[in-house]
C-alpha cells in the first residue's frame, strides 16, 4: 500500500464516524427526543380526546360555558342605538355602542396640553 492509500482509509466515512457511534452523544439525543414526545404527547391529551376519541362529549362539554358567555336575550326595541349613540361611517360598532361610557371617554377625547410655567429666560437668552 502507498502513502496515497493510507490517507484514503483514514478519511474513509467508516473512520470518520467511528469516534461518534460509541459516544453518549447518540444516548443523549435519543433520551431528549422521547423526552420531547412524552411532552408534546402529554399536553395534547385533551385535545386528542375532544378530536378523535369523544367530540360528542366535548361538544356537551362546551355547551354550558358557551351559553353562559351569550348575553341574555333582549327586545329589539331595546338594542337599536340611540340618537347619541348612533354607530359613525366607519366606527368601530363597540365604540359606538359604548361612546358615552366614562372609560371610553378618557381614552377618545383628546385633553388640552399642559401649559409650561413661564421661567423667564427665552431662547436668545441661552445662546450667546
Amino acid at each position: 500500500m502507498t502513502d496515497k492509500d493510507t490517507d484514503i482509509q483514514q478519511l474513509a466515512p467508516e473512520k470518520l464516524t467511528a469516534g461518534f457511534s460509541h459516544s453518549p452523544i447518540v444516548a443523549a439525543g435519543l433520551v431528549a427526543l422521547a423526552l420531547h414526545l412524552l411532552v408534546v404527547l402529554g399536553t395534547s391529551v385533551s385535545y386528542i380526546n375532544d378530536t378523535w376519541i369523544d367530540p360528542e362529549g366535548a361538544a356537551a362539554r362546551r355547551a354550558p360555558a358557551e351559553a353562559a358567555q351569550r348575553p341574555p336575550a333582549t327586545p329589539a326595541a331595546a338594542t337599536q342605538p340611540t340618537p347619541a349613540t348612533a354607530p359613525v361611517a366607519g366606527e368601530d360598532p363597540l365604540l359606538s355602542r359604548h361612546r358615552d361610557a366614562p372609560v371610553v371617554r378618557e381614552i377618545t377625547e383628546t385633553r388640552p396640553a399642559p401649559k409650561s410655567p413661564d421661567l423667564g429666560i427665552d431662547l436668545d437668552d441661552t445662546n450667546p
